[in-house]
């Protein structure tokens, strides 16, 4: 659950003239259901897949003549409403509605900031859920302050809520986009456009497409104002006008498969898929299995190759002592061939000797 802390939004409600017309319009559109949650007051639920996604209020007949027009209302989260109000009042805010006890929800009150938007302050008796992550459709992902002078109303609730400026983005001649936020991370934007009826807070709801929504809501009876458009971070948005007058907007996060849309951006990511896709758990195994079985095994045919290769590898690095007993071999060889010649003329000497000596003997 999420805590009570200041500058937090925390709730999103519509005013209108005709609640039945407009719950009828809002519940075709977005993925939302009417619950009647007060008879009495006639306020109504709108109901999203995790719960209450926004509140309907019927405004009287001398609504208009107060002051207070049909309008989509944005509540920011108050540790202590009373407290905060004199607060608002010297930073140059003015009290619309002051504070007051909503049974069973709560206290609040209703302010405008010094360049005229209407806001609501709302401490609740119990904290509300966590926001879903990502946001599904049918839920306020986004605030806008449409304004006269956005850096001067930035400063107002930065003194009021601690917001920080998180970055700015240059629209041209429309000026900078102020997108703020608290702890780091992004809550809304403000930018200085006119509007009808005077500057106010634009709450957009998460779509599954918005461009898909346009076709639904103009044909449902609103007037499409701005967009289907592409923002920063590849989004589309869309504002319009509901049959009442009212303005609201979309958004929708880029679709992962984009590039996918048509055929002939369907054809290379096909050829890629193939050649990327990683092999399956199956195949792996029978590979790891067929290498497996050449692997030598650690007995024997280990050994054949090491016999075979380690006498190369021996001579290559070492001279083999076998060599050397040839070599001495050939030189005795080479040394008793040369006696030989000599000791056989020395025979044949003896021998002719021994002849002469024979014949001297029988002449004798």
């Amino acid at each position: 659950m999420s805590k009570n802390i200041s500058g937090r939004f925390a709730w999103h409600e519509l005013w209108t003239l005709d609640s039945a017309a407009s719950t009828g319009f809002y519940t075709h559109i977005f993925p939302w259901s009417a619950q009647l949650w007060d008879k009495e007051s006639g306020y109504a639920l709108f109901m999203g897949k995790n719960g209450p996604a926004a509140g309907c209020h019927k405004l009287g007949n001398d609504s208009d003549g107060q002051g207070i027009r049909p309008r989509w209302n944005t509540y920011i989260s108050a540790a202590d409403v009373d407290a905060m109000v004199p607060q608002a009042q010297a930073l140059g805010a003015s009290v619309v509605v002051p504070p007051m006890d909503i049974p069973r929800v709560g206290r609040f009150a209703m302010l405008a900031d010094p360049q005229g938007a209407v806001f609501g302050l709302l401490y609740r008796n119990e904290p509300a859920a966590a926001p879903q992550m990502p946001p599904p459709a049918g839920a306020v992902v986004w605030n806008e302050l449409l304004t006269s002078d956005a850096e001067a109303a930035f400063k107002f609730y930065s003194a009021l809520f601690g917001w920080e400026v998180m970055t700015r983005i240059d629209m041209g001649p429309k000026g900078a986009y102020l997108v703020f936020g608290a702890d780091g991370a992004q809550m809304g934007g403000m930018m200085a456009a006119p509007v009808p009826g005077g500057p106010l807070w634009l709450p957009y709801t998460e779509v599954d497409s918005a461009d898909a929504l346009v076709a639904s809501a103009t044909k449902a009876g609103a007037t499409l104002c701005l967009g289907p458009q592409t923002v920063p971070g590849g989004g589309r948005i869309a504002n319009f006008l509901d049959p009442q007058g009212v303005m609201f907007a979309v958004h929708s996060m880029p679709a992962a498969n984009a590039s996918a849309a048509t055929p002939e951006a369907v054809k290379p990511a096909a050829k890629r898929s193939r050649t990327a896709r990683p092999p399956a758990k199956k195949s792996v195994t029978v590979k790891a299995k067929r290498k497996s079985a050449r692997r030598p095994a650690a007995g024997s045919a280990a050994k054949k190759k090491k016999r075979v290769k380690s006498p190369a590898r021996k001579s290559a690095r070492k001279p083999s002592k076998r060599k050397a007993v040839p070599a001495r071999r050939a030189k005795r060889v080479k040394r008793a061939a040369a006696k030989k010649p000599a000791k056989r003329a020395a025979s044949k000497r003896a021998s002719a000797g021994a002849k002469r000596r024979g014949r001297r003997g029988k002449r004798r």
